[in-house]
């Protein structure tokens, strides 16, 4: 019972913090006009993840997770796939 339920808590984890920031992705990609985007949006989705994972760590609400970090990142990562996608499909 104790395994299922860590299981089931790692994968809401996981989820949770790449389907957190995929909006970010895309609106991100949406609202800005720079030429690279890709990079745009790893650095600024690993800049905002970071403070918020900062501010867990200074105010004791939460705990400081690098796992938290790279999800937040990959996240980001699929909302800009999905953006590209959608632009792709909406100019045919």
């Amino acid at each position: 019972m104790f395994k299922s339920q860590n299981i089931r808590i790692s994968v809401e984890n996981i989820l949770g913090n790449i389907i957190a920031f995929a909006p970010f992705g895309f609106l991100l990609s949406v609202l800005t006009d720079r030429m690279n985007k890709f990079k745009f949006v790893i650095l600024s989705s690993f800049i905002l993840s970071l403070v918020f994972e900062i501010i867990q760590l200074l105010t004791a609400l939460g705990d400081f997770d690098v796992d938290d970090i790279l999800l937040n990142v990959l996240g980001a990562v699929l909302g800009y796939l999905f953006y590209q996608i959608f632009t792709r499909f909406m100019k045919k």
